[in-house]
Order: structure tokens, then C-alpha cells, then sequence
């Protein structure tokens, strides 16, 4: 029982370490805050996990159900997303959609990274290092609680006095419920799924589900053309997620219209290009790790560009950006590591009808 929940609990505290600490956004004098922030940040990534696994669920849909939360820490949490003045910044000057009330630019950027850096990220490395990837690690209602106290102690100590009007409370949770009763739904009639919820790809976005043999998200059946290699993914990965940041640096220069274009077609082409590959043959472990893989570099690399939130001494900051960087590429190579070994073995699954490229 404990042995099974280690995957979970790691996990847990390996979600804010990148969302915050690596992007960084926090400086290494900051570690006492995951106190809070790993039951809030690792308890909704345990839970987005748990429901995934249990329910048979596609990436596609573990992005959803991680966009739901991100929506949940911006509008309720930080109330960043209708607060013109979060974090001193005036958000009213950047793309400003005054029938919502909120700044287009911050919402795709923010929901984006806590999406993708907070959630999905962490949930591919820790099942890439799980000894049991597909399985069950925690009990959901122990995540959630998890999740829901550390919520509430995150609001709690999240200075701001911007309060919610009714509308945008009524808005936000509206937003909430519809990606989550996405990521839930089936789409065919009576719920029925193609194959086994196991095996079968995710009916809504043909990205992979995650088997109890491979774990890490291959498809099943016959491809009409072969999956790339895990490093070209990486590559992939690496250039556009650092394509995302330079633009995200370049905003003074480009304006908040034309950086928000950009994140919507590096995102859009990203999903696409990514539903397309993960339908070939040879799409398994190597190539789900590959993207968080790329994702963590870019994060590691813009740590040493960002100020952190929280003041510290610049040698202190230097420092501990260096620490979490050499951390997070000692997880990727044992995440490589593991990937490697545990491929021959693979090569001969009878689940799957190519091996991993």
C-alpha cells in the first residue's frame, strides 16, 4: 500500500518544484512554501492523474481536465485573471477584452504553462519513473482533499485584495464545470468506447491512453506510418516550448496582440502535430517522455532570465536556479535511464503492433 503510493506522493511534491522553482519564480529560499504548495499544485496533479488512469482517459483529456484546474488557481486562487493589477503589472494595457474583463495575453499565457508545466509535465516524468505507470497510485478522495485544503491555504496566504464580482465567479466555475464534463463525457452514444479503455486511443483527440503492459501512452492496431523518433520529439518539444518563451520575452517589442497569435498558433500546431504523430506505429514511452523532457530544459534554461517573484540575493538565486536545473536533468536521465532499459523487454509486448521507435 505505501510502496504503491510512493509514485503519487512524489508526484506530488515534483509539480510545484517545476511549476514554481524551476520556471524561477520562487527562489530556492522558498522551499518551506511547499508546505502549501504541494498538496495544491501535486494534490490536483495526483488527482488529474488518478481520473485519468481509473477512467481510461487520453492526454488529450488529462490537458483538459489540467486546464480546468489552472482556470481554478487563476480565477479563484490568485484571482490573476480578472485582477487588471496582479503582481503590478497592468494587465489592461495587454489585449484588454473589457466584455470579459480580463487581458487575452495573460490568460493564454498563464492558463498555458500551469497546463502544461504544472500538470502534465510532472504526471509524464513520474510515470516515466514509476516502477507501476498505469496503475493505481492514491485514492482520488485523498488527493482531492489534498487539493482542496492546499486551495484554500494558497488563497489564503495570496496577498491581493481584488475581489470577485458575481459574474466572473459564475463565469469561472461555468468555464470549470464545461472542461471537466469534456474531459469526462464520452462522445458516442451510451459511453462506449472503441477496444478497451486500457488500449483503445482517446476517442475525442486521438492521442494515446496508457495501457497496464506499456503504461505510457502507445496505441494499438495497424498505423499508417511510423511515429518519429523520441528524439525528434524532444527536439520538437525543446523548440517550441522555447519558441513560447521567447515570445512571452519579447512582449514589449511584439505587443500583447501579436504574442498572444503566437501562442495560439504554436499551441495549435503543437496539438495537431502531436495528435498526427502519436497515431503512428512505434508511439510508446520514449515519445510521451521525449515532450516533458524538452519542456523541463526550457524551463531550466529560462530560470537564469527570470527574477524571481520573491526577492533574494542574486548569488542565492544564481545558485539555487543551478540546483533545480541540475536536479531536473539528473530526473531526465534516470527517466532515460529506465526508458532503456526497459525497452528490450517491450519489444516483444503482444499488446501493441510496433515496438517503441
Amino acid at each position: 500500500m505505501v510502496k504503491r503510493s510512493l509514485p503519487a506522493w512524489g508526484l506530488m511534491v515534483l509539480s510545484p518544484l517545476v511549476a514554481e522553482f524551476l520556471l524561477g519564480n520562487l527562489p530556492i529560499t522558498m522551499l518551506p512554501a511547499l508546505l502549501v504548495l504541494a498538496p495544491f499544485y501535486g494534490g490536483a496533479a495526483v488527482l488529474i492523474r488518478e481520473t485519468a488512469r481509473r477512467r481510461g482517459l487520453g492526454w488529450g483529456r488529462v490537458l483538459l481536465l489540467a486546464l480546468a484546474f489552472a482556470v481554478v488557481q487563476e480565477a479563484f486562487v490568485t484571482r490573476s485573471l480578472f485582477d487588471p493589477g496582479y503582481a503590478g503589472m497592468a494587465l489592461s494595457g495587454q489585449a484588454w477584452i473589457p466584455a470579459l474583463g480580463i487581458s487575452a495575453w495573460w490568460a493564454v499565457f498563464v492558463l498555458t504553462i500551469h497546463a502544461v508545466w504544472s500538470v502534465c509535465v510532472p504526471i509524464a516524468l513520474a510515470e516515466t519513473l514509476a516502477s507501476a505507470p498505469a496503475g493505481r497510485w492514491l485514492s482520488p478522495v485523498v488527493a482531492g482533499v489534498l487539493f482542496v485544503l492546499g486551495a484554500a491555504g494558497s488563497a489564503l496566504t495570496t496577498a491581493t485584495p481584488y475581489a470577485l464580482s458575481a459574474p466572473q465567479i459564475a463565469g469561472s466555475a461555468a468555464v470549470i464545470a464545461a472542461l471537466v464534463a469534456a474531459a469526462l463525457i464520452p462522445l458516442r452514444p451510451g459511453g462506449r468506447r472503441t477496444g478497451s479503455p486500457e488500449t483503445a486511443p482517446d476517442e475525442g483527440t486521438g492521442l494515446p491512453r496508457s495501457t497496464p503492459d506499456e503504461g505510457r501512452g502507445r496505441l494499438t492496431g495497424s498505423p499508417r506510418r511510423s511515429a518519429p523518433g523520441g528524439g525528434v520529439v524532444f527536439c520538437a518539444s525543446l523548440g517550441v516550448t522555447s519558441a513560447f518563451w521567447g515570445l512571452t520575452m519579447a512582449l514589449d517589442v511584439l505587443g500583447a496582440a501579436v504574442t498572444v497569435a503566437g501562442y495560439l498558433v504554436l499551441v495549435s500546431a503543437s496539438l495537431l502535430v502531436v495528435r498526427r504523430w502519436s497515431r503512428g506505429g512505434g508511439w510508446g514511452p520514449v515519445q510521451v517522455f521525449a515532450p516533458a523532457a524538452g519542456a523541463v530544459l526550457t524551463y531550466a534554461w529560462h530560470s537564469f532570465v527570470q527574477p524571481p517573484a520573491v526577492p533574494a540575493p542574486p548569488a542565492v538565486d544564481l545558485l539555487g536556479n543551478a540546483i533545480f536545473t541540475l536536479a531536473a536533468l539528473v530526473l531526465l536521465a534516470a527517466g532515460w535511464r529506465r526508458l532503456r532499459r526497459e525497452r528490450p523487454a517491450r519489444k516483444g509486448s503482444s499488446t501493441c503492433s510496433r515496438t517503441t521507435a
